[in-house]
């Protein structure tokens, strides 16, 4: 249970809505719905019945509720007092080598100042938004799918944010041993698509705002994979790829995965940032930082 599953929580209760909870809290109404249905999962009951009238809460649903208003006005009143003088900068968005390398190198370029602390969440391109648009993030480095790119800019607008596309980068396979493309360079995406794919997301589809994880396997076999111990296994096979979903560096090496780029799907590296918010001046050298990184990528490309 986190801070923010309560927010929501309280934000459904007071809307008495779904749709009018997720615009105010500037989210897509399926992580809102999938943030609450964690939450009811986690404390074991349900908390709102869902009608032609809107969302109302069960009997238990009202203790929760009643509960969470005092757990989260407490937060409040805590978080809303005197602050020090220690500024914070945060940072959100996608796990990639040249994010990740930006950010390394801007905790050691202030690894002596004292006046300010950094944090970084790796977020959806959805929750990397709402962040933005709510003052949580300063500056968040999204993902986007190039033929996404109209639907980014609708979102991004539609929140009176802003956002510019620093590069490009190709998404990449880790591909095992056994199969049948392990030692090309490159690999289409067109190339695998003959193969039957095992959806570790549970109906995860791959144009979706956010590429979520599949493996691939070979033609034979087409089963859901939502058990753990059967996907590691699969993997240590070697005969099965993912996109999306990473073979950790363990397996990589003990089962000779490679990691190879699909030179024909992109996505496009883009920085989401609020004009009603100023920048920190850590931020702004963040993306001078990234823009460096991705230049001297072997895979990425600057725009």
């Amino acid at each position: 249970m986190t801070f923010q599953q309560l927010k929501y929580l309280l934000e459904i209760y007071h809307t008495g809505s779904i749709s009018k909870a997720s615009e105010n809290l500037f989210l897509a109404q399926s992580s809102l719905s999938t943030a609450i249905a964690n939450l009811e999962e986690e404390l074991g009951c349900k908390i709102f019945t869902r009608s032609k009238t809107g969302m109302s809460p069960t009997a238990e649903g009202l203790q929760i509720i009643e509960r969470a208003s005092k757990i989260y006005g407490e937060y409040q009143l805590m978080i809303q007092q005197p602050k020090s003088t220690v500024r914070r900068v945060r940072f959100s968005g996608c796990s990639t080598p040249p994010t990740k390398s930006a950010y390394i190198r801007l905790l050691k370029e202030n690894a002596d100042n004292k006046d300010v602390t950094f944090s970084i969440s790796k977020c959806t391109l959805s929750e990397s938004l709402a962040r933005v648009a709510l003052g949580e993030t300063d500056v968040a480095v999204v993902l986007c799918h190039e033929p996404r790119i109209l639907a980014l800019d609708t979102s991004v607008r539609s929140k009176k944010l802003q956002y510019t596309i620093l590069g490009k980068t190709p998404v990449m396979v880790n591909i095992g041993p056994g199969h049948r493309l392990y030692h090309k360079e490159i690999i289409g995406y067109k190339e695998l698509e003959q193969d039957r794919l095992v959806d570790t997301t549970k109906g995860t589809q791959l144009y979706n705002e956010f590429l979520k994880g599949y493996i691939h396997l070979d033609p034979e076999q087409a089963l859901l994979v939502d058990n753990d111990h059967l996907r590691s296994a699969m993997i240590r096979e070697g005969f099965g790829f993912s996109i999306g979903y990473t073979v950790t560096e363990e397996y990589a090496q003990l089962f000779g995965y490679r990691q190879i780029p699909l030179d024909d799907l992109n996505f496009l590296i883009t920085v989401i940032t609020n004009p009603a918010q100023p920048i920190p001046s850590e931020g702004l050298r963040y993306i001078e930082l990234l823009k460096e990184e991705i230049a001297a990528s072997d895979f990425c490309t600057v725009l």
